[in-house]
């Protein structure tokens, strides 16, 4: 059976209030939203990124991360970079993203993709046509056609027709026909076109 509780993680500044609306947050315990509205748009409800992982940049919110455990029944909808939800307990603050994010992984499904997790180098092999979006210290081994998009210290191993744009210190085997956007000390090893 499926759980119905999910983790949620937010930044969010010293005073522990929302960027957006200065709602305040406790440093632990349960907050609800008072304009609650269980509909597909922004607003009217608490938001955050399921297990930390999505789209939205949350970097200008604040300082702190807040992980919130969440009961999906209690009012949840996800936006598709981030979800809203109508309440939730807070269960951690903290200004150290390993640790906001070492709790999380203690109930994320497995092969979650989660923001801000740089406790572990990230290993993908991929077929063809794959696109692969990955942060520092990342590998990407992938098959024709490819684009990878890495931060620092990454390696692409692609085939032709593939697309790599890389951070410092990054390094990118690609086959024929192959574009490569590297920076400083970055090293390519590339085939003809």
């Amino acid at each position: 059976m499926k759980s119905e509780y999910v983790y949620v993680l937010k930044k969010i500044s010293n005073d522990l209030k929302a960027k957006k609306n200065g709602f305040q947050y406790p440093k632990r315990g349960f907050v609800e939203a008072p304009d609650w509205k269980a509909t597909g748009k922004r607003g009217n409800g608490l938001h955050g990124l399921l297990w930390g992982s999505g789209s939205f940049d949350i970097e200008s919110y604040g300082d702190n991360f807040m992980v919130l455990k969440v009961n999906k029944k209690e009012g949840f909808v996800n936006l598709g970079d981030k979800v809203k939800f109508r309440r939730g307990e807070v269960v951690l603050v903290t200004k150290k993203s390993d640790e906001a994010i070492t709790y999380i992984k203690k109930y994320a499904p497995k092969n979650v993709e989660m923001n801000y997790d740089y406790s572990t180098d990230r290993i993908v092999s991929q077929g063809y046509n794959s696109t692969v979006n990955q942060g520092d210290n990342s590998t990407a081994n992938q098959g024709d056609g490819s684009t990878a998009k890495q931060g620092d210290g990454s390696t692409a191993n692609q085939g032709d027709g593939s697309t790599a744009n890389q951070g410092y210190f990054s390094t990118a085997k690609q086959g024929n026909s192959k574009t490569t956007n590297q920076g400083s000390g970055s090293n390519a090893n590339q085939g003809n076109h």
